[in-house]
């Protein structure tokens, strides 16, 4: 049988209709969730989260977090100015929102928090901190591997 441009056109309609195939396939296996769940409504609220991170900016002396390797604790020192530190961590893994949880604090005295680890997936996570400090709010955001 030799091989005419007949045999060309059937070969190339059908290399394009298996690609399209595996590619409609492919798609629909994709999670095309949102990284968030109320994305829109943070969104517009974006302006009021700008402001606590510009108060945070101008901190004397940053918020410091460092991991324990040897008792799997994260430690976060917030700075020595500010007292009746409150609020809340949220813990966001990019990789999978399901393992993402919040924890509210509230610091009497001294200004360490300590936070057990062991429960948590290993990974790159994004520590996100939305505390107030009389009636200054702040926010920082840092990456850390656990």
């Amino acid at each position: 049988m030799k091989f005419n441009w007949g045999h060309g056109i059937a070969l190339a309609y059908g290399t394009f209709a298996v690609t399209l195939i595996a590619v409609v396939i492919k798609t629909t296996q994709y999670d095309h969730s949102l990284v968030t769940k109320e994305y829109y409504e943070k969104d517009l609220a974006y302006q009021e989260q700008y402001d606590k991170m510009e108060n945070s900016q101008h901190l004397k002396q940053p918020v410091k977090i460092w991991k324990d390797e040897t008792s799997k604790y994260l430690s976060i020192s917030f700075p020595d100015e500010l007292k009746d530190i409150h609020g809340e961590i949220t813990f966001y893994r990019p990789s999978d929102s399901d393992k993402d949880f919040t924890v509210p604090f509230q610091l009497e005295e001294g200004n360490l928090l300590e936070y057990d680890t062991k429960d948590m997936l290993s990974g790159l996570w994004t520590i996100k901190i939305d505390w107030q400090s009389g009636q200054t709010p702040y926010y920082q955001e840092m990456y850390i591997s656990i």
